[in-house]
C-alpha cells in the first residue's frame, strides 16, 4: 500500500498531464537512486572506510539500476531506499528507528519480511539489560501496528486485504526446480525439485538467523544471505 501512495505522488502534484507525471516519477526515483548511493557511503564510512566512495559510485553509475528505476521507474528502488535507511539506523545506534524503516519496506514489497526477524533479533538481544528490551519490544510493536494500520487503512477490503500477501507463495518459484528438471538424468519433478530447494533456503536462513545474534555487522551478512538465497533456491 505504501508503494501506491508513493507511486501517485506525481498526479497529486502535477494532476493527469501524462509527459509531467512521467518526468516527475523519473525524477523522484532518479533522486531516490543518489539519496541511495549517500546512505551507502555512510554505512561504509562506518564499516568499511576505503571501500566507502566504491559503493556510492557501484549504486549511482551502475548501468542495471539507472535502467530498471532512472528509466524503467521500477518502485523496488523505494524499498531498497527503506532498507539502507534501516542499516543506516543500526550503525547509528538506533534500533527502533531500524525496525521501523525495515516495516515500512514490508509495506512497499513483501520481500523484506524475511530479515525482519534478523533485524528483531539484532535488536533484542543487543538491548543492555531486560528493561531496555521490553521497551524496545513495546516500541517496535507500537511503531509497526501503526503503520500497517496507517497504510492499509485507505485499501481495506476485508480478509481479502491479505491476499496479494498469501499469495505471493505461488509466484517466481519455478527456476530452481526448472534447472533441476533440465540438468537431471532423470527429470527431478518440478514440485520435487521445489522442495529442494525450500529446504536448501530454510538451511540457509536457519544460519542468517544464527549469525544475527552475533554483531551487527554479522547481522548484516546474515541479511544478504537470507535475500541472496531465497532468490537462488
Amino acid at each position: 500500500p505504501l508503494g501506491l501512495l508513493i507511486d501517485a505522488i506525481p498526479t497529486l502534484i502535477v494532476g493527469r498531464n501524462v509527459l509531467a507525471n512521467l518526468l516527475l516519477l523519473k525524477f523522484m526515483f532518479s533522486a531516490m537512486l543518489l539519496i541511495e548511493a549517500y546512505i551507502a557511503y555512510k554505512i561504509l564510512a562506518s564499516y568499511a572506510p576505503r571501500f566507502a566512495l566504491v559503493g556510492a559510485i557501484f549504486i549511482a553509475w551502475n548501468p542495471y539500476m539507472l535502467f530498471e528505476y532512472s528509466a524503467n521507474g521500477h518502485n523496488d528502488v523505494v524499498f531498497m531506499l527503506f532498507v539502507l535507511l534501516a542499516i543506516l539506523a543500526l550503525v547509528k545506534d538506533r534500533p527502533v528507528l531500524a525496525f521501523t524503516f525495515i516495516v515500512a519496506s514490508i509495506l512497499i514489497k513483501f520481500t523484506t519480511l524475511l530479515i525482519v526477524p534478523l533485524f528483531f533479533i539484532q535488536g533484542v538481544i543487543h538491548q543492555p539489560n531486560n528493561r531496555e528490551r521490553l521497551l524496545y519490544l513495546l516500541k517496535i510493536i507500537i511503531i509497526s501496528i501503526v503503520l500497517i494500520v496507517a497504510f492499509y487503512g485507505p485499501f481495506w477490503s476485508g480478509t481479502h486485504t491479505f491476499d496479494s500477501l498469501l499469495s505471493e507463495e505461488q509466484f517466481y518459484i519455478s527456476s530452481f526446480s526448472t534447472l533441476l528438471f533440465e540438468i537431471s538424468p532423470t527429470h527431478i519433478p518440478l514440485d520435487q525439485g521445489k522442495l529442494y530447494g525450500e529446504i536448501v533456503f530454510v538451511v540457509f536462513y536457519l544460519y542468517s538467523l544464527f549469525v544475527s545474534t552475533m554483531d551487527r555487522e554479522s547481522m548484516l551478512r546474515g541479511c544478504f544471505i537470507a535475500l541472496f538465497f531465497f532468490l537462488a533456491f
